[in-house]
């Protein structure tokens, strides 16, 4: 399957409110996955995070009040953005600057930030290394490959914005062991790296 859907969500406030009370009830842990265009985006997604949750009001359940989110993941690399150029996960200066900004952003929480990386890229090493040195505790490999369907008919891409995303295991299942295996093999001490398809 190929999409192009991006990112659409109701907001981290929405989902404090409607979404984590319920959660936090039914003993999930809870691991909470951000996004930002910019910079600034991933610095106030981090502030409205971390302040949603200091007010996390405990309820009545297994994991109640601020146990129920264990650790943030920066989703720096989804390809179902428009500008897929400028994705941070392309760099290894763009990872290093998403992850400072949710860092310092969510430092009040104590929390870990684990940094999801995309496979399309020619040097994951290097930008995995400066996402560990920027404030990731952990990466999450791979995010979705990118991808392009074409209209023989016509010549032009079958889908809007031209490429998409191939998600899921038929896509990511080879392509997250190599990728997984040389991060693995570049830290040293080992660090905690996940395959994700």
């Amino acid at each position: 399957m190929l999409n192009s859907i991006g990112l659409q969500n109701p907001g981290v406030e929405a989902w404090l409110r409607q979404d984590l009370p319920d959660l936090a009830r039914a003993g999930a842990r809870v691991v909470v996955s951000v996004w930002g265009r910019t910079i600034d985006e991933y610095a106030e997604v981090g502030r409205r995070l971390a302040r949603g949750l200091a007010d996390e009001q405990p309820e009545p359940g297994p994991r109640a009040g601020g146990g129920t989110v264990v650790a943030v993941e920066a989703n720096i690399s989804c390809p179902n953005i428009e500008d897929r150029q400028r994705m941070f996960s392309h760099s290894a200066e763009g990872a290093a600057a998403a992850l400072q900004a949710l860092t310092r952003a969510l430092a009040p929480t104590g929390l870990p930030i684990w940094a999801k990386l995309s496979p399309n890229v020619t040097d994951l090493v290097s930008i995995a290394k400066a996402a560990m040195a920027n404030g990731a505790t952990a990466l999450t490999l791979v995010n979705t490959l990118m991808g392009m369907a074409i209209d023989p008919s016509t010549g032009l891409a079958r889908l809007g914005p031209g490429a998409g995303a191939c998600p899921g295991r038929p896509c990511t299942r080879w392509p997250s062991g190599p990728c997984t295996s040389a991060v693995q093999r570049s830290r040293r001490p080992p660090s905690s790296v996940w395959a994700a398809s």
